[in-house]
């Protein structure tokens, strides 16, 4: 690891009330922006943050709250002065509690049961959460029109790869799946159309809950005690 990026690590970690096995150091890799970090307490995570100040202290106001109504999710782990974060150099770091588990089979009917179960008490801890308005404008996004931007950027790459006169493998694979993924695109704006209307914003604001958007794979860990 480059010696000043391990110094700005070490700095990091000194803010925390923990000591640091420091071979575990001599593993990072500066490209990521996630660590997992030996201690005397076991295993923590240590992440970089590419998002500002303010959605920070929602994203751990929120993780609390969710923890505090029984949802199973890795604690964020306070600094010796009680703070959930760590700004260095313009940037900003945080420490959470590592989970030992491992990645889902998304092939498995039982596992996306659990998954979906996950999902809803999600949903089910979050009812009730209080929200500033300063905490609403800094979470809020068009994730509709995302979708749609991308839907559309799909179309077109179809169109170009399709123009090109000597399509390598590559073209030849993408052009092959891509109408599938077109038909399963447009089904999914459907169902966004059909069923996230007005009504149902203003029935999650009444209700005080939280929407889970951006899902990714990599954001689903099953813990050894199954949950």
């Amino acid at each position: 690891m480059d010696a000043f990026f391990n110094d700005l690590v070490k700095k990091v970690i000194a803010n925390y009330p923990l000591e640091v096995k420091h071979k575990s150091l001599e593993y990072i890799d500066e490209k990521k922006a996630e660590w997992p970090i030996d201690t005397n307490f076991g295993e923590v995570l240590l992440k970089k943050l590419l998002i500002d100040e303010r959605y920070i202290e929602f994203m751990i106001y929120a993780i609390d709250y969710l923890r505090d109504n029984g949802l199973f999710t890795p604690e964020v782990l306070t600094t010796k002065l009680g703070d959930g974060f760590v700004k260095m150099k313009d940037e900003y770091f945080m420490l959470f509690e590592a989970v030992n588990g491992r990645r889902p089979n998304f092939e498995s009917e039982e596992e996306l049961i659990l998954l979906t179960n996950g999902i809803a008490s999600f949903h089910k801890a979050s009812i009730g959460i209080e929200l500033t308005n300063e905490q609403v404008l800094s979470i809020q996004s068009n994730w509709k029109n995302d979708l749609q931007t991308k839907f559309l950027k799909l179309k077109n790459w179809k169109e170009e790869r399709a123009k090109i006169n000597h399509q390598n493998e590559i073209d030849k694979l993408f052009l092959k799946n891509i109408n599938s993924l077109l038909m399963q695109c447009e089904k999914a704006l459907a169902l966004i159309d059909k069923y996230y209307t007005a009504e149902v914003v203003e029935e999650t604001a009444k209700t005080k809950t939280l929407c889970y958007q951006n899902l990714d794979a990599n954001d689903f860990t099953i813990g050894e005690d199954g949950n």
